[in-house]
């Protein structure tokens, strides 16, 4: 009875906030719910929509399962007769630090071959967009990489710097007029206009160049392919961080580099990754999220772990299906940890004061929300927000999807008094009354489903579609 009456006063507030001016025209996939699946609000929910971020959620899940969040990859190094030989099956946590410790116990005094067995080279996965490549946010996904796969441009002196080193990029300063960067990471060129600050600042983040050629480069060498590793015990082992640790530093500033990674790891646990990297590894994974998740293999296309291809597809009711299933896994309580909460990561200027928790995601046109609301009254409930081709900035969308929440707990709270208060009278007015267990209660179905469904009416935005420069700058979350 409860469901029932929150669904009923859910309905039209918040149908009022998605019908807003500014998203007429755009494609909105909406569900509320609680923990046993009791479909509370939804509203195309079944529309296969792009995820943006909300893809890592997917993802980071599969690498929970599948590798546990205690495994902790390991990188081991040999020094042979000839050669140095590596074993790289994938640490996004990987440092230049770690190698260069390493370098510096194993490295010849002469030039010799790296030999790197790696798990996966993909370079730029396919169906990336070209103008992102040069950001640290679309870095090259190899198993053999450092840093996750970034350098940074500082300001010195008025002249710009490579941090921690060039790795072979070429810079060209132009100082004065517009201020402006181009880097292209195939040339390995990059050019600076504009005045740079004295004091040593911090400019923007890029992508590295071909990350595991500069990765064998810190022993001192060229790499070259390895394909049997060595029957002796490794000479060294670089023990990464723990799945769990990763969950966090992927979910909570949404990091591309490391959903790609753990994605992969996981995909390539116990077999390996053949040359078609990444049609193997969505197959394996869209096994687990159909097998083992329970989700609708209709309602899944994937092409990545990290939401950046806009190939992705998903809907709003199989991502709340999925933060269902984590719930009730032993690694709950660490899954809860590793979500964004407000005042953190791509939340830091959002939903201040509430009890959200869960996982943003932007592109271009794209603005994605999903995860858990608590009522005042203890209650869990799980949300879904994907919203495409609005052409509103932005922020505008994500205002929206904040009011969405801030109803939802409101409203949460007016339905439990609501409850309260309908137990209390029935009891008194009617000796045989029954409260309604949790399987009755459970209506989901499409009868349901239609009875919740709202007016679908849009209307026009006054605001122009965004900017190149913003739209690469919302890529970036």
């Amino acid at each position: 009875m409860w469901s029932l009456l929150l669904a009923a006063a859910l309905q039209t507030p918040l149908d009022r906030i998605l019908t807003h001016d500014d998203l007429r025209g755009a494609s909105v996939g909406a569900i509320v719910t609680t923990l046993d699946g009791t479909v509370l609000y939804e509203r195309d929910s079944d529309l296969r929509l792009m995820p943006a971020s909300n893809q890592k959620l997917l993802s980071v899940s599969y690498a929970l399962h599948a590798l546990g969040p205690d495994f902790r990859p390991q990188t081991r190094i040999w020094r042979l007769a000839d050669r140095i030989a590596i074993d790289a099956p994938g640490d996004p946590s990987l440092s230049l630090a770690d190698l260069q410790a390493a370098a510096a116990k194993v490295r010849f005094s002469d030039v010799t071959p790296i030999a790197v067995r790696q798990a996966y080279r993909v370079g730029v996965p396919s169906t990336w967009e070209h103008d992102d490549l040069p950001n640290r946010y679309a870095p090259q996904i190899m198993s053999f990489s450092f840093d996750r796969g970034a350098f940074q441009l500082y300001a010195e002196n008025g002249k710009p710097v490579l941090v921690p080193e060039s790795f072979g990029v070429t810079v060209r300063h132009f100082p004065g007029g517009v201020s402006e960067r181009e880097y292209d990471p195939f040339k390995k060129l990059m050019i600076v206009r504009g005045d740079l600050p004295k004091a040593r600042t911090f400019v923007e983040n890029f992508a590295l160049p071909e990350p595991d050629k500069l990765a064998a480069g810190v022993f001192g060498g060229v790499l070259v392919p390895l394909a049997e590793l060595p029957a002796s015990p490794p000479t060294l082992t670089i023990t990464g961080k723990s799945v769990g640790e990763m969950a966090k530093e992927c979910l909570v500033p949404s990091d591309n580099y490391v959903a790609e990674h753990l994605l992969l790891m996981a995909a390539g646990l116990n077999e390996a990754l053949p040359n078609n990297v990444y049609a193997e590894a969505t197959k394996r994974w869209r096994g687990f999220l159909v097998g083992t998740a329970g989700l609708d293999e209709r309602t899944l296309t994937l092409y990545d772990g990290s939401g950046m291809s806009r190939h992705n597809l998903v809907t709003a009711a199989s991502i709340a299906k999925l933060l269902r299933w984590a719930q009730r896994q032993p690694w709950s309580d660490l899954w809860m940890d590793a979500l964004v909460s407000p005042g953190n990561g791509t939340l830091s200027s959002r939903l201040q004061g509430s009890s959200f928790r869960g996982k943003t995601g932007s592109l271009d046109m794209v603005s994605s929300l999903s995860g858990y609301v608590r009522a005042p009254s203890g209650q869990t409930l799980v949300v879904s927000l994907l919203m495409n081709h609005f052409s509103c900035p932005t922020a505008q969308a994500r205002k929206i999807q904040d009011e969405f929440i801030r109803e939802l707990e409101k409203m949460s709270s007016i339905g439990t008094a609501i409850d309260t208060s309908w137990k209390y009278e029935g009891a008194l007015s009617k000796p045989d009354h029954r409260a309604l267990d949790g399987s009755e209660s459970a209506r989901s179905g499409l009868d349901r489903r239609s009875a919740l469904q709202g007016s679908h009416r849009r209307v026009e935005s006054p605001h122009a579609p965004l900017t190149r420069k913003k739209r690469v700058a919302v890529r970036r979350r």
